[in-house]
Parts: C-alpha cells; structure tokens; sequence
C-alpha cells in the first residue's frame, strides 16, 4: 500500500526526525517511571441531568451521519463525558467504514491546528474499527503530537491494522519510536506495533528490551511482543523472566515484570499439549517460594488455568503435593483444550496459620504491603451509613474516614500506601507512594481533613483518573477502590469503555484491583464494578452491610 502524506503531516514527520536527532543524546533516566496523568475533563457547567440531555440530543444528531464533520469534531470535543461517551458508542457500533473515514479532516495535522484530545478521539476510534486508509493521519499523530495519550493510542490504532498494511517508511517510522522514545509507555507501544507488524525487524529490539536497566518496564513490552510474534516463543521468555529474575533495586518494576510474565503464560500455553506445559509448571512451583502479595496470588492463578485445576488452595505446599502425586496421571489425561475456573475466594491459606495478625480493610483481609487506597468522597458519602442525606447518626464518610485511619495505623511501617480521594476530580495525598513509617503523619492529616468537596459540580463521581494513576502508582500491586457508586463525571463514564482503558494501562502497571462498593449498588451499576474487579484479577465486595453497622469513630 501506499501512504501519501499531507503537507502538514510531512513537515511534522520532518521536524520529529529533526528533533529526535537533537535528543538522542539526553539519558532516558530523564523520564519519569511512571506517565503523569493528564489534565481531567470535567464539566461544570452542566448538572448530571442536562449532561445526559446533552448526551441524547448529540447522539440523535450524530445518527443523521457525519455531514457536516465539523459538528460530529464538536461533539468529540465536548466538555462532558456523557456527550463524548454517546457519540464515540454511536460512531464505533454504527457508522460505515466510508462516514468514519470522513472523521479524518478532524485530525490536527489536517486542520492546521494543534487538537491533541480529538487526535485521542479519534485514534481510539480507529484501534476499535481499524482503516489502512487512516495510516497516514495516525502516523503523523504518533510521532508529531504533543499530546502523549494521542500518540500511545494513535500507535495503537496502527498496531491493530492487519499484519502487512505498513510500507517500508511507515515501518522505520515505528521502528525508530521502538528505538529511541524517551517516553516508555509510548516506546512500549511502538514495540508491541512493531511486533504485530513486522516480526523481523521487531525480534532484535525485543531482545534488547528484555534486558533495559535504565526504563525496565520496556521488558513487560518484550514479554508481550514476543508472544504476538510466536507463542512458544513469548512463554519461553516469559519463563525465563519468573525463573531468572531481573534485580529490582528501585522496587518498582520487579514484580510487575513478573505478573506480566505470569499473565503470558497464563493467556498462551494452554494452546499447548499437557506433556509440554509439564515442564512448566514443574519450574513455576520452584520459583513460587520467594513470591509475596499480588505477584504470590498471581502464580496461584496462572497455575490454576494452565493445569485446568482452579480447585487446588493457594498455597506452595497443596500445589508441591498435588503435583508430585498427579502428575503422571495429570499429563496421561485429555490434552484437549482446557477451561478453568476462577479460584474459590474463599480458600484459606495455610500458609497465613500462626501469623498474629491479619490487617482488614473494612472487614476485606489485606494480602499486601504495597498499597494504593481509592477512597470515594463524592455526594453520596455524605449520607449516613442507612442511606439517609438528612438522617441522624455518622455520615459514610466518617465511617470511611476512621476506616482508613485504623487501617494505617496496623499496617507496618515498612508498607508503601498511597491514598488517592475522588470526587470530580481526584487528590492524592502524597506527592507518590511512600513507606508508611515516613508518610503516615502527612497521610493522618490529609484523611482527617477531607470533606465531600463543595462547589458546582465538584461533588460527581469520577474513576477515570483515579484509577489511572492507581493502575501506575510506583512500587504497588494492589489497588482497593472503596465507591458508592458508578462514574459521573470524567474523561470517560461508561462502564464498557473505562474498563477498556483500565485493561489497556494495566498491561503495564499489572495491578490487582479490588472492588469494595457501598450503598446498595444494583444494576448496570453493580455489573461495571464487579466486571472492573475481575479485569484487575481482584474481587469484588459487597461491604454496605457491615459498613453500615459500624458506628462513627469505631
């Protein structure tokens, strides 16, 4: 295929190849490990109702078809998340192949004007229905926009083109990214890119992604790319990875490396026959002792679905017996394709025996010392714990409140926290995650503080960046989310799509989610928050019961 640029996009391909040569010289350990989380969209203008009025009328309007664009671009740029929701589900699900492709004047490179957000709109919408015909504008994006989020996805838009779409300037283009961004989750991207599109000039710096010191998380890219390459491949590596360790002295990337590693395995060597996994798993459990929190939980799980035996506790000792003992008979067995199951929540561990203390975040056993608190203070925490905005007793978020703080007051002073509050907009109280012992007076302080916040539409609930920044926080693996509800304000609100986000950035962060909702959640509702929990390999709790029994200061 041939791509033909515009002129704009021409001069913007250029001055990246200019600007690049001028950089290369700058040490990558410039850039932070973590992506700072972009400015939140929020719409204070209009109330919750009228954002969904907004919403149905751009949707109708959008129905009409894309004459004329320029008001469908409007619309992608709205400031309610509602409003772009609608039309973004209208576009994707309805339109033809030939109404999206009139979406591309909308690009910035074609209207002679920097518009990194629509560039994100738009890019997101050709990674769900993917168009050859679009290259041009997405690669302009990718290597010229000044917007990060439209780049990552604009490469992500191009990954999804059908292995062969690219030419051979197209390919450099993503070559030289894969080589040389200084932003890792971009770079990571042009890798994975790179590896669907063209194996061979991919294979080399895969390898030398598998051994990056200065931005490791460049390794969970190799990982997965070698996998889209040649699965037998991915999971050697992937094994490798888990039974060779790389040594993470910052503490940041180690263990993530590792569920990364686990997540290959989990998701490829079921394709394979029994007497192949075999070796396998006889590896895994060697290298199961040292593991700990979310990267310990992991391995059970991985284990779990590459041996179709979810039933086995999670603990070392039952998988060592059950393995010494069934596996001649385990690999003589059907190598047909397997189907496992989500582990009994419930299981116990008998590795948890004689330990004095079990921590419990309301009433949910804390498993891990690298933690990341999601604390909802929007409008409906001002209720009391019946459900009441103008009963008599504590208020949800006093009980919240006092939770948090008895919590961290348990925990050992070598864990690191973060806490993040979220109305329409989100805080955290840290400027990063930080060792409880030297961060628990400023924690203390910030959590006595809070209050549901005040203002023309402050008091929305909003989890897209809240749980961006949880997902990436530095040092975590686990993330636990205490909300009374589903989104209403942000970037984005519908439940199908932020989960589609959340996916995407835990493919780096490979963060544990736990869900712990509040106030009686049904529905729609209910269903997102407990499909978040599963996408995150977490669980979801229902606590309103015993969060409503306790009583303000307990």
């Amino acid at each position: 295929m041939i791509c033909r640029f515009s002129p704009r996009a021409v001069a913007t391909v250029a001055c990246w190849w200019l600007s690049l040569a001028v950089c290369s010289w700058v040490s990558v350990a410039v850039c932070g490990q973590i992506p700072v989380a972009p400015p939140e969209r929020v719409d204070t203008e209009r109330s919750v109702e009228k954002q969904r009025d907004a919403a149905r009328d751009a949707r109708n309007r959008v129905r009409q078809g894309p004459e004329p664009v320029a008001e469908v671009i409007e619309l992608l740029d709205d400031h309610s998340g509602t409003v772009r929701d609608e039309v973004f589900e209208e576009i994707v699900e309805k339109w033809s192949s030939d109404q999206r492709k009139t979406l591309r004047s909308g690009f910035s490179t074609n209207k002679g004007q920097d518009s990194g957000f629509v560039d994100e709109m738009l890019a997101e919408i050709f990674l769900h229905r993917p168009d050859p015909e679009v290259l041009p504008d997405l690669l302009a994006v990718a290597v010229g926009s000044d917007v990060d989020e439209a780049r990552e996805m604009a490469l992500g838009a191009i990954g999804a083109l059908p292995s062969g779409s690219l030419d051979s300037k197209s390919l450099r283009l993503i070559e030289q990214l894969a080589k040389r961004e200084r932003n890792w989750w971009i770079r990571g991207e042009a890798l994975r890119c790179l590896a669907h599109q063209d194996s061979q000039r991919a294979v080399p710096l895969l390898e030398s992604a598998l051994r990056e010191k200065k931005l490791p998380a460049l390794r969970i890219a190799a990982l997965q790319g070698f996998a889209l390459i040649d699965q037998e491949q991915g999971c050697q590596r992937a094994l490798e990875a888990i039974t060779e360790p790389w040594r993470d002295r910052q503490g940041i990337w180690g263990d993530r490396i590792l569920r990364a590693a686990l997540g290959v395995l989990a998701d490829n060597l079921t394709a394979f026959p029994r007497s192949q996994r075999a070796q396998f798993i006889t590896e895994l459990l060697a290298a199961a002792e040292p593991l700990q929190g979310a990267t310990r939980e992991r391995m059970w799980a991985t284990l779990g679905t590459i041996t179709a035996e979810p039933g086995i506790p999670p603990h070392l000792d039952a998988w060592k017996s059950w393995w010494s003992a069934r596996k001649e008979a385990w690999i003589a067995e059907s190598s047909g394709t397997d189907s496992s199951q989500d582990e009994n929540p419930d299981a116990k561990s008998p590795e948890d025996k004689g330990k004095t203390r079990v921590v419990r975040y309301h009433g949910v056993p804390l498993d891990s010392k690298r933690l990341v608190f999601l604390a909802d203070v929007s409008g409906g925490m001002s209720r009391t714990v019946d459900g009441q905005f103008d009963g008599e007793g504590p208020r949800r978020i006093d009980v919240s409140r006092n939770e948090l703080l008895r919590v961290l007051g348990q925990l050992p002073g070598d864990a690191l926290v973060q806490v993040v509050h979220f109305g329409s907009r989100s805080e955290a109280a840290l400027p990063r995650v930080q060792p409880l012992a030297r961060s628990i007076r400023v924690l203390t302080d910030k959590i006595r503080k809070q209050q549901v916040p005040s203002g023309r539409g402050a008091a929305r609930g909003n989890l897209y960046g809240p749980l961006r920044r949880a997902v990436l926080e530095a040092g975590t693996d686990t993330v636990m989310l205490l909300t009374e509800g589903a989104p209403t304000e942000g970037k984005v609100q519908n439940g199908d799509r932020l989960r589609w986000h959340v996916r995407r950035w835990n493919r780096w962060g490979q963060a544990r989610i736990h869900v712990l909702s509040v106030g009686r959640i049904r529905g729609e509702n209910r269903a997102f928050l407990e499909g978040l929990a599963k996408d995150g390999a977490g669980r979801f709790y229902d606590v309103d019961g015993s969060f409503s029994r306790r009583k303000e200061g307990s």
